[in-house]
């Protein structure tokens, strides 16, 4: 708020109750003024909204991890590489829950399911009749380093 020529920052909550303010310093601007009418404040599990001005690492890193906040930070054209960004984030793209590259938009309701035999090639996958995989009545039990080496052979480790 301005008036005068002195700058002011106020800290109002949801309801327009006053919650604190400061004096900008000469020379200085309101940013720099906002951080200490901030620290003052118990903004744990509370949101802090403000406008573009604010919008800023330090300001956003003190709301959150110093003092346990959330915040809630007005983005403008004025920052075009943050606005880029966010326009990125949000814009529709496509998405592959499997690494072989299922279909973008699958039918409603279809399964995705990678092809071939998903227990190829994994030890103790062969079940003999009346055993459990893997137990000493079933399939056999590998050595550790040998279905490692197995499994990445198979993209199981694939990013």
């Amino acid at each position: 708020m301005r008036h005068g020529g002195v700058e002011m920052v106020t800290a109002v909550s949801g309801r327009g109750r006053f919650l604190g303010g400061a004096m900008t310093a000469a020379k200085s601007n309101e940013i720099l003024a906002a951080r200490p009418v901030l620290g003052h404040l118990d903004l744990a599990g509370k949101t802090v909204r403000v406008d573009a001005l604010h919008t800023n690492i330090v300001t956003a890193q003190q709301i959150l991890y110093a003092q346990g906040g959330d915040y809630v930070l007005t983005v403008k054209g004025n920052q075009p590489t943050l606005h880029k960004t966010l326009e990125t984030l949000f814009a529709q793209q496509a998405f592959s829950p499997s690494a072989t590259g299922a279909p973008a938009n699958p039918p409603v309701g279809a399964e995705l399911r990678p092809t071939g035999d998903s227990q190829s090639g994994l030890p103790g996958s062969d079940a003999e009749s009346g055993g459990l995989s893997g137990s000493t009545t079933g399939g056999a039990v590998a050595d550790a380093s040998v279905v490692q080496r197995q499994m990445e052979r198979a993209n199981c480790f694939a990013s």
